[in-house]
């Protein structure tokens, strides 16, 4: 099964958590769009180290696994206000889900920019959301993989700069004893600066 599928498992099994809360339309509506907004900023970094990734099955398993992980969340915090409770119509479902929702929409998107985006998939919310998704060591192994990718793009748009400019390629060639990650490094805040001046 590949980490698209059991994303896909994740998400599902999130939503029948929630149908087991209630099945009001509304109430459902309302909790899968919490959900979402919540995954949009909880999960911001990995969404935009995903998408900079240019995978698109990579981009839709980590859309899948930051819902389903917020979905959950959620679900935890409305089952935990219900209780024991049970029959409540959808007015009562939902002013009982409100608190949590408006908890959850106060949570601020954190996102870095170049190379550092591809950190946020070694964060611990990140390997909670691949919970049952990725392993921790494919986690790893992408992120390596996003870097090493990161930096041979760069090589390659900077290909002239390299050529052309000898402080630029000084740092460039210093950079080739250097591991991927620290290559990036120099990459992202010494040569890419440099030559977008």
């Amino acid at each position: 099964m590949t980490a698209f599928e059991r994303s896909e498992e994740k998400i599902s099994s999130a939503v029948q958590r929630l149908h087991s809360l209630g099945k009001q339309d509304r109430f459902v509506l309302e909790t899968l769009k919490a959900a979402e907004n919540f995954a949009r900023r909880e999960h911001a970094g990995l969404i935009q180290a995903a998408t900079l990734s240019q995978d698109p099955e990579f981009l839709k398993t980590v859309l899948n696994a930051a819902i389903a992980d917020c979905l959950q969340l959620i679900v935890d915090e409305i089952s935990d206000e219900i209780k024991d409770q049970r029959d409540l119509s959808e007015k009562e479902m939902l002013e009982m889900a409100e608190p949590v929702f408006q908890k959850h929409a106060k949570v601020k998107a954190e996102v870095r920019s170049g190379f550092y985006a591809y950190a946020h998939l070694l964060e611990k919310k990140s390997v909670r959301a691949f919970e049952d998704v990725m392993s921790e060591a494919e986690i790893e192994s992408r992120y390596g993989f996003l870097v090493e990718q990161y930096v041979r793009n760069c090589e390659l748009k900077m290909k002239t700069a390299l050529k052309n400019n000898p402080e630029i390629r000084k740092l460039y060639q210093e950079s080739l004893d250097l591991g991927w990650e620290a290559r990036a490094r120099v990459f992202c805040d010494l040569i890419v600066p440099r030559v977008e001046k």
